[in-house]
């Protein structure tokens, strides 16, 4: 009986205190997900269109510091929207055997895709164009955390900057 009354006593201080929590959709928060991409050849695609980088995040459901880069810097950046005409963020379960569609548009399994891109270690970052080429500096780990924003955004302008010049280059070529 005790027992059932401390956890009583407990459900109704959490409830309590759940009411005094500010609602997050009042003060305009935004809930983001980064989801786990099915096709590479789709997204490509898309983001040839939008003119956009992709971000791929090989991580792991059991990885703090993926945790930490998806909670600190990449949730926060989708939530601003002062990157989504810049670049796509796509989450990849580096322990998945999961079969995706590749940007070749031919079927991969999860672990063969990290071994074409040489990713052994997680989390990492590989910024890429619409065919799956890498554009910018990947970003592996979470050494430097006060600085990992900067190096963050460093990769996508880099990467933004190729994909941009790459479609300028299309461009030129049509005309000529």
């Amino acid at each position: 009986m005790r027992r059932l009354a401390k956890i009583s006593i407990i459900a109704l201080g959490l409830v309590m205190m759940a009411s005094f929590l500010p609602s997050f959709a009042e003060d305009g928060y935004k809930f983001v997900q980064l989801e786990h991409t099915r096709d590479f050849a789709a997204a490509g695609s898309e983001n040839r269109q939008q003119g956009r980088a992709m971000l791929l995040m090989f991580s792991g459901a059991h990885c703090r510091y993926c945790h930490a880069i998806e909670e600190d810097f990449l949730k926060p950046m989708l939530r601003s929207g002062e990157y989504d005409a810049l670049i796509s963020m796509h989450k990849i379960d580096l322990y998945s055997d999961d079969e995706v569609v590749g940007f070749d548009g031919q079927p991969i399994r999860i672990p063969e895709l990290a071994r074409r891109y040489e990713v052994f270690v997680m989390p990492t970052l590989l910024f890429v164009d619409d065919q799956g080429r890498e554009v910018g500096e990947r970003r592996i780990g979470l050494t430097t955390p006060g600085l990992y924003g900067g190096y963050l955004d460093a990769s996508i302008q880099a990467a933004v900057s190729a994909v941009r010049r790459q479609g300028t280059q299309q461009i030129s070529l049509l005309r000529e």
